[in-house]
């Protein structure tokens, strides 16, 4: 067989290496080709299958804003709320077409369903809306409501079961990736090995019979290239190897005698497929070849004499460039990925090869410049990056975080989204055994949980357990587990695991349960009746007081409405007060009776408030029963009227008796010729008058305490004017009385003090009938105190006159009563005429 081999020609040598080889490779490249196809399949698979997550979580969240948004508008039903929840049908309804356009067959009557329970919660909530404004339709709108709860529930329930079903498909997915991966290993080690060894068969074949003696023919035709066309070569074999030595030395010989013709080198140059220019040493493009033309838009003539740098990228053509000094060190380079510029300024990924051309007598020449268009080839990377980043994109902005744990419990890979659950960074837990992190009480669960998965491949384990967060606090999660195999056996089981964050909805569960008690024990420990009531009116719950207020049993309450307990003559006072109190949030109804079981009835003091409970629109009522306090009063009014009649007479008879000394001390005057005397008289009489004066207001007042001192001061002066009638006709009187009120204590003090100085003025400030104004006014100042001020535009008192210390009776009566009484302050302003000022407190 071998001297078979040794008997072929070089052509038939180098074919036969060449089709065992290219048969071995085509062999790979199917294989290769047939096996990517099938991982582009499941890769095309599971995109759509990723999008339908994305989808399904999209869903899951709309619906949660869903409920939330029908929430807010059955507590607050307004246009703005109503528009929300319409604008979540719209938004719903988009995400289930787009699930519809990428699912599959199977899962299409399942996002059919969903739609149409989405349709019927629209179509109930229209209902809703069209039935709000008349209350008689309370009942049926509860009833859609519920209704409404129940169809968000069914499409919650149908969403979790797609997304669990998706990403069970995803992971079988992933899992026939893996497979068809380390199959093509596989294969491929295998047709590497048998490569290698016939490679090795076929190099020491090539050695033995073709290398040596081409070896020899490249040495001759290397000084043959170098212009030593004298070089003969020493090959006397009759193969092709002998025949080309004897052809490249004759060549030798006729290449002494005449040269290559440039039409023949230009053949070569047009033919090629790959893009070859030819440069300067300087950068000035010499020749180009027709595939040049062809990839750049350019024609021949519009490049030759043009700088080379008008095709390449900037850094490949500059004369200081270090690929030009590496070329000049080493003669050529190979297979750098660089960028051509076309005419239209387009830009064409090259793969460019540089080689020095030289002269006979080895001097440079010029520059070549081979490049291939690797266009498809960089197209095919970039989508293949593509989908590596798109698929990374999934994980690391999930919603749950996803863990993939060894069989000893280490993490070997974590994605992102971890540190907005746990606080972690990936790379911190990454190479941590899990364990370590779970609550002790939950470890010994988890462990069975996680054996059952090793000793079970491809099964589903579901946990719930509590994760150490990074600071400190633990966060509880919900886990589905799945195992993954790579086929090589138990030891390299591998398991991944989606976790969701459930700490904020078991504290709210928990929230929930804490104020469903604190509501249990403010209900039953209530010292009040308090009360429940739904839209209708109907009794929803009671506490205990509640029971022995009425005299029914809870059982018994919970089947009337709140109008069966008030008698039917205050029907239409509840009535109005309960449609108020769910209008505006509140109300409050005092001394309404209720009636009991025993058709007795108890006053009550009413107290109702709007309030949301377990998410539906309620009513809570609170009655206290005022029975006690009822009586208290009645004894009190009682009392009260008592009292009020003892005052009455009381003032009656005090006024009585000062008219009876009024009366003694104007008759004693008729026996009196002294006018000194008589003077003297009246004006007690005229103290004792003004002192009666307020005994009769508070006697006719319904508030015996006070009495209007603005009415008393008229009824005082115009007595006074009255009584020196003689001397006042040409005396006008302006007052200015603020409406105060003064108990019996300030009034006296006051009416005495005004009896006084408006006497002095008629009787002494306007001598021999002269005209004049007397001022009275009373008033409350800026510093909150009562003010009292009396004056005449008389002759006015001397200054020379202390009124503090004069013999006169009335000016001693008003500073003691202004001082000492009232506890206030006087003063005398003499600028115009007298005008006394007294300020005092008016309290007690």
């Amino acid at each position: 067989m071998s001297k078979k081999l040794f008997k072929l020609s070089i052509g038939n040598k180098i074919l036969l290496g060449f089709s065992i080889f290219i048969g071995i490779y085509l062999g790979m490249a199917l294989t290769s080709y047939h096996e990517m196809e099938e991982i582009s399949t499941l890769a095309d698979q599971a995109a759509p299958l990723n999008s339908q997550i994305n989808s399904l979580q999209e869903f899951a969240i709309s619906m949660e804003i869903l409920d939330r948004d029908l929430d807010t508008y059955f507590v607050v039903n307004n246009d703005d709320n109503q528009d929300k929840a319409n604008k979540d049908f719209q938004k719903m309804n988009l995400i289930i077409e787009s699930l519809k356009k990428n699912a599959s067959n199977n899962s299409i009557s399942s996002f059919q369903d969903m739609k149409m329970t989405l349709y019927e919660i629209n179509m109930n909530f229209n209902n809703i809306v069209a039935l709000k404004n008349n209350p008689a339709n309370s009942r049926e709108i509860n009833e859609k409501r519920i209704l409404i709860y129940q169809l968000i529930n069914k499409n919650r329930q149908k969403n979790s079961e797609l997304l669990l079903e998706t990403t069970n498909d995803i992971q079988d997915n992933f899992q026939d990736q893996q497979k068809l991966i380390y199959k093509n290993i596989k294969i491929f080690l295998i047709l590497n090995v048998f490569i290698l060894v016939l490679g090795i068969f076929l190099s020491a074949f090539t050695l033995r019979s073709i290398s040596r003696p081409i070896d020899k023919l490249k040495d001759a035709t290397n000084e043959i290239g170098k212009g030593r066309l004298n070089v003969n070569i020493p090959i006397q074999s009759n193969d092709e190897v002998g025949q080309l030595a004897s052809a490249f030395n004759k060549m030798a010989k006729e290449l002494q005698k005449t040269t290559v013709s440039n039409e023949y080198v230009e053949n070569i140059i047009r033919s090629m497929f790959d893009s070859l220019v030819v440069a300067t040493t300087d950068g000035n493009i010499k020749t180009v070849n027709k595939a040049v033309c062809e990839l750049l838009g350019y024609r021949s003539e519009e490049l030759v004499g043009q700088p080379v740098d008008k095709l390449f990228s900037h850094e490949t053509t500059q004369p200081n460039s270090p690929w030009l000094d590496e070329l000049f060190k080493k003669g050529s380079i190979i297979n750098l990925e660089k960028t051509c510029i076309a005419k239209d300024g387009k830009k064409i990924p090259v793969l460019l090869s540089i080689s020095t051309m030289y002269g006979n007598e080895g001097n440079i020449l010029g520059i070549v410049y081979v490049a291939k268009d690797i266009t498809e080839r960089k197209q095919m990377e970039d989508t293949l990056r593509l989908k590596e980043e798109l698929f990374r994109s999934l994980i690391e902005n999930a919603l749950d975080t996803i863990t993939i744990l060894n069989r000893d419990g280490t993490i070997s890979y974590q994605s992102p989204s971890v540190e907005r659950v746990l606080g972690y960074k990936a790379e911190e837990l990454t190479g941590k055994i899990a364990f370590e992190f779970i609550h002790p009480e939950d470890l010994p669960g988890v462990i069975s949980s996680f054996n059952q998965l090793i000793e079970n491949p491809g099964s589903a384990q579901s946990t719930e357990f509590r994760f150490k967060h990074k600071d400190g606090s633990w966060r509880v999660l919900e886990s589905v587990g799945k195992t993954i195999n790579d086929n090589a056996g138990l030891s390299n089981v591998q398991i991944i695991i989606n976790s969701r964050d459930l700490t904020d909805r078991k504290h709210a569960e928990e929230a929930l349960r804490e104020s469903e008690e604190k509501y249990r024990v403010l209900m039953n420990d209530a010292s009040d009746a308090i009360l429940l009531i739904d839209m209708e009116a109907n009794i929803v719950d009671v506490n205990k007081k509640t029971e022995q207020l009425t005299g029914y049993t809870k059982n018994e309450l919970l089947t009337m409405k709140i109008f069966q307990l008030h008698p039917e003559e205050e029907l239409e006072r509840i009535t109005v007060s309960f449609k108020e109190g769910m209008q505006k949030g509140s109300a409050v109804i005092n001394d309404l009776p209720i009636l009991r079981k025993d058709g007795k009835t108890v006053p009550a003091d009413i107290t109702g408030n709007n309030v949301v409970f377990t998410g539906k629109q309620m009513g809570l009522a609170v009655f206290r029963d005022i029975t006690e306090r009822k009586l208290a009063e009645d004894k009190i009014k009682t009392s009260l009227l008592e009292k009020e009649t003892l005052l009455k007479e009381i003032h009656h008879r005090v006024k009585n008796n000062l008219q009876i000394v009024s009366s003694l001390l104007d008759h004693q005057t008729q026996y009196i010729k002294d006018k000194k005397m008589i003077d003297i008289f009246t004006e007690s009489q005229n103290r004792i008058s003004s002192m009666s004066l307020v005994h009769e207001k508070l006697y006719r007042s319904k508030d015996l305490a006070k009495i209007d001192f603005n009415d008393y001061i008229n009824d005082l002066v115009a007595n006074l004017f009255q009584s020196y009638n003689s001397r006042s006709g040409n005396i006008k009187l302006n007052m200015n009385i603020q409406n105060i009120r003064l108990d019996i204590d300030f009034a006296i003090p006051c009416g005495l003090i005004i009896n006084e100085l408006v006497t002095n003025s008629l009787k002494y400030a306007f001598p021999e009938g002269r005209k004049g104004e007397i001022q009275v006014a009373f008033f409350k100042n800026d510093e909150n105190m009562l003010e009292l001020m009396i004056g005449d535009n008389g002759i006015g008192i001397s200054k020379d006159t202390d009124f503090r210390k004069t013999e006169s009776l009335g000016l001693h009566l008003v500073t003691i009563l202004a001082e000492k009484q009232l506890h206030g302050e006087i003063y005398l302003n003499r600028d115009h005429g007298t005008e006394f000022h007294i300020k005092f407190r008016g309290i007690k």
